[in-house]
């Protein structure tokens, strides 16, 4: 059984995912890693997209990889998750910059917002976010299921976002996306904290 597999199924038998771990502490350490002028290469490309910030990041990869050991607290994490945590790091820093820019709404805004909102609405988000597992999705979700997939419309109508404005499409957009690296940094911090009971090399 490979590590990756065998957290996966560590993170299901534990139970709730989004309790597993605290939030970001492994991904906040991994983009704190690259320097200023890194992160702002970043956050440029994200002006081009999503893809083009998510591909300047990779770039930066072999920065995230030595400083893993320090944040994950073990040595051979499985490099997906690493780059999962890092990735989700980035698209909150960036997004929360540029609603700020256009509305005002800075990181700690968005942090109550979800705080605030339903389970329905986190559980949804994780949903959808856990979709960059493919197959192992499932597991990584420990059960949980999306009863009603409008209910992420909760988080932006909080913020007072109507999907439907013309004015409010960029904010809406990202908002959307802020709140899918949200709950897709609570499942891959879940899946580090489970490498560290199932996986991590024993002394």
């Amino acid at each position: 059984m490979g590590v990756f597999v065998g957290v996966a199924l560590a993170v299901a038998l534990a139970g709730d995912t989004a309790a597993s771990a605290s939030p970001y502490r492994v991904g906040d350490c991994l983009w704190d890693a690259l320097s200023t002028a890194q992160q702002q290469e970043v956050l440029v490309a994200y002006g081009k997209g999503m893809g083009a910030a998510t591909s300047t990041l990779a770039q930066h990869d072999a920065t995230v990889q030595a400083a893993a050991p320090r944040c994950v607290g073990a040595e051979g994490a499985p490099a997906l998750l690493l780059k999962g945590a890092a990735a989700s790091a980035m698209i909150r820093s960036v997004s929360s910059r540029s609603l700020q820019s256009e509305r005002g709404l800075d990181a700690s805004a968005l942090e109550r917002t979800w705080t605030a909102s339903s389970e329905t609405a986190r559980t949804c988000t994780r949903v959808f976010a856990a979709k960059v597992f493919g197959p192992m999705a499932d597991k990584v979700l420990s059960g949980q299921t999306c009863a009603y997939p409008k209910a992420p419309l909760e988080l932006l109508n909080a913020l007072k976002l109507d999907p439907k404005a013309p004015g409010d499409q960029s904010a809406v957009r990202h908002a959307l996306i802020h709140f899918n690296g949200r709950a897709q940094g609570e499942l891959m911090e879940a899946m580090l904290a489970a490498f560290l009971g199932y996986g991590a090399p024993k002394s």
